[in-house]
Formats: structure tokens, sequence, C-alpha cells
């Protein structure tokens, strides 16, 4: 790690060091016993169904250094290496702003309705010609993942990736104050968290949060085709690099085309061009690609080599992964969320593939009031793109099947499932070899488990329908 002592963490956290050495120098930081190392700082984090205070003198028999706890649990406590605060969490999120703060390398932190986390890995790729670059390790994105990406940064790396995830107003603020980011990435401002938030506009101002902590030095890249561009731009007081396929855009997208399992597309910017290579299918990912790319020219990575960094890129697990079936079909897995405008974008990638195309769609959650209206339109959509097999989930999914009979699909090609083992069962009795099937929704779904079914050679008969999220 980058050095730093305990009494270091004390005077970030605004806390009082108790029977510990003030010089001890912490090698690492744990907020969980099962993985805590020997030299770890650990901090007592509480939650709803848990309490690390429970787990206190674990972690000190177990090595580490010091333990960050409620003052209450402090002075019931005497006797041992303590960092006594008033909120673990808030100690935890402070510590780490404080550890940022002796980092000198560029950090981008990256938020949206969609994409935020295929963009973050690309981010890695395309910021790689910088140096050695730390990322947000799987969807460590919120107030406990966020400061631990922040202390995984090590001497010798050139670059850091921030994800930022939204519960509510304020949150993509406060974790931007912690990550301090030169540039910012904003993927999509869509509906995603509308029935927490309560409008479009809500959620627009909630994304820009994170412009808002941008320094006047810094970059904010944006989707120049979002209907709240120009919202977000107002909300900046640095530069904007914009991203997309529209024509004015300052990272381009041109001459997309599917490419077998891949696709092949330019990205322009000024009088440079570049070709980007990407294992996967969708003009969605193009988009992303691009704004991966903005945000390398922002840090003076030479478009080329940003280019060439994405060349056979493949999306994290469950966000559009190819695998073939032992029967001879293709399992698209897209299954870690689901919002109107990613379903649709997933099905118009499923549109350009070769192959009958089959979806098995699910729930798309926190839409509020017009949860229905907005699922029988991605039901339209999936006939509009020529879906000939359509299995549905969920009480969502009876809206979507709904939408897909009244824009035309035949009732011989759409069934509504009262359950995961009913649609994969119907689905799998339908497949045949070339076939390619689509698995998404909501992450309260877990349409993993249908994948999973999908892919398995005994058919997977013992998926049932017991305790089905709904």
């Amino acid at each position: 790690m980058l050095p730093f002592t305990l009494n270091d963490v004390a005077h970030w956290c605004g806390g009082e060091l108790i029977g510990a050495d003030p010089t001890v120098v912490p090698t690492g930081v744990s907020t969980d016993t099962r993985q805590l190392r020997p030299g770890d700082l650990f901090f007592a984090l509480s939650g709803p169904r848990f309490d690390g205070h429970q787990f206190v003198e674990q972690a000190l028999g177990g090595g580490a250094t010091c333990a960050v706890v409620r003052l209450d649990w402090a002075r019931a406590h005497p006797g041992v290496p303590l960092i006594a605060v008033d909120d673990t969490l808030r100690a935890l999120g402070a510590a780490a702003a404080g550890y940022r703060g002796l980092f000198f390398g560029p950090v981008v932190c990256v938020t949206g309705s969609s994409g935020k986390t295929t963009t973050k890995e690309m981010l890695a790729r395309t910021l790689s010609p910088l140096g050695p670059v730390v990322s947000t390790p799987a969807n460590f994105n919120n107030e406990v993942g966020v400061p631990l990406t922040l202390f995984a940064i090590r001497e010798g790396h050139q670059a850091a990736v921030v994800e930022l995830a939204m519960r509510g107003p304020g949150q993509i603020g406060y974790l931007a104050q912690l990550a301090r980011p030169r540039v910012g990435v904003i993927t999509t401002v869509d509906v995603a968290h509308l029935e927490l938030l309560g409008s479009r506009r809500a959620i627009a101002e909630a994304k820009s949060e994170l412009l808002q902590a941008l320094p006047a030095d810094g970059v904010a890249v944006l989707p120049r085709g979002s209907d709240w561009y120009g919202l977000m731009t107002e909300r900046c007081r640095c530069r904007v690099v914009s991203f997309g396929a529209c024509e004015h855009a300052t990272v381009r997208v041109v001459g997309y085309r599917a490419d077998g399992d891949g696709c092949r597309f330019a990205v322009m910017a000024g009088d440079e061009v570049a070709v980007v290579e990407l294992g996967v299918a969708g003009e969605h990912f193009a988009v992303d690609a691009a704004a991966a790319v903005g945000a390398a020219l922002a840090l003076n990575v030479p478009l080329a080599a940003a280019a060439e960094a994405l060349r056979g890129f493949s999306p994290p697990e469950m966000r559009g992964a190819r695998t073939v079936a032992p029967g001879g079909y293709t399992v698209l897995n897209d299954a870690y969320n689901a919002n109107p405008e990613s379903m649709a974008a997933a099905l118009r990638a499923l549109e350009a593939t070769g192959g009958r195309k089959a979806a098995l769609l699910g729930d798309m959650l926190e839409l509020g009031d017009e949860w229905r209206a907005m699922h029988r339109a991605v039901g339209a959509i999936a006939h509009q793109c020529g879906i000939e097999l359509l299995a549905t989930v969920g009480d969502g999914g009876w809206e979507i099947a709904a939408g897909a009979l009244a824009a035309g699909m035949s009732s011989k090609c759409v069934r509504a499932c009262g359950d995961v083992g009913d649609a994969v069962g119907w689905l799998r009795s339908a497949l045949r070899q070339g076939d390619v099937v689509l698995v998404k929704a909501s992450r309260g779904m877990r349409l993993e488990r249908a994948v999973e079914a999908l892919l398995a050679s005994d058919g997977g008969d013992e998926l049932t329908g017991e305790g089905e999220p709904t």
C-alpha cells in the first residue's frame, strides 16, 4: 500500500486512537475477517443482518493491527488497539478519502443507468498505455466498495478507475467526493431507478452529482445522444468530451458492423480515426467503447493506442457473454440487470446475429407507475427485432408477452411462464443447433439460474419456481 500510519487514519476519521501505537503502518484494510490478513486495519461495519463488532476480537487475534469501532464499543472494551469513531461506515469513507490524497495519478469515475461496469472494464484497458491501472473489482461500487477500491491503489499504479452506484440523491456525490476524480464518465441516463427518484430529470440530476465533483481542470465524458446532455453540460465547470454515434460527438462511432461473435467499427476524434475490434457484438458496446476512448484521450492516451487496447474485449460475466450449449445453440448471458433502454439495446444486438433468435426475458424492477407500459414496449421491440421464440417470467414478463402479442407475434412463439423452470423447459424443447437465445432481466430475478439450466447437458430438471423473486 501507499504508506500511512494509524495516526493518519485517526486524523482522517476524526477518531480517537486508544491503546495502539500511532506510528504503526497497516499493510492492508479489511471489513471481513474471512479475508483478513495479518497487518490489516479492520473496520467493524454494521448492517441490518450483521455487526462487525462481533468479530473485532477475531480480527485482532488474526493479526489485525487495529480495529476501527464505534465509541460505545470502545468504552466497553478497554485494553485493545482501537480507533473509536461515531460511525464506522463514514469512517471507512473518510479514511479512504485520506488515502486517496496520497495518490497523485489520475482517478476516473464512471456511473450511469446502464453500461457502467462494462465501460469500467473498457476504461481499465484504454488507460493501460499509461501503465498499471487499478479498477473496481466486480461490483464494488457503493459506500463500502468504493473505499475498498481506493485502498487497493498501490505504488506503481498510474491510474485508477472507480465505478459509482446510485441508490438515491446524494450517493454519487458522496462517493465522488471520496474518489476526487480528474475525469468523470456518465454512460447513460435512463429510467432505471425511476421508482426511487420519481422522474427522469431527478435521475439526470443524481448522475450529474459526479460532474459537480470534477475540478475546473478536469474532463467530463458525456453521452452526446442523451436527452439530458444539455442539463449535464450545464452542471459542468470543466471541459466536456462527448461520445456516441451521432454526428456532433467528440468521439464518434462510425461504420459499425457485427462480425461473427464480435463487432468492428471506427472511432473518430477530430481528424483522427482508429479501428476498434471487440469480442462482443452490439452497437451499445461500441458506444461504451467510445466513452472509454474519450476518457483515455482526456488523459493524453493516443487514439490508436486506446483503440488497440480494446482489441478482443469481452464483457464481464452476465453482461452479454456468449456460450455455446451442448445442444448447439448459443446463450447470451445478459442476466445481471435490465432497464427498458438496455433491454432494447440487447434485443437489437440479438437481431444482428445469425441464426434463429430466442429470448428469455423477466421483470425490469424499480420503474414506478409506468412499469406495465415499459414492459409492453419491450415486448413490441422483441417482435420488431425478429424474435421467433419468446419466454417470459415474472409480473413484468406477463406484460412483455402481452406487448409482443399485441405487436403481432404469433401466440405459438410466446409463452408467459409461471417460473424459470417452465421457461427453460419450453425453450429447451424448441431450441435447435444454430439458434441464439438472450437471457435478460433485472438482478432481482436471478436469471443466471436459467442460464445455468440452458447450458446444462442434463436439461436442468432440478430447477423449479420455488422462491421466485417477483
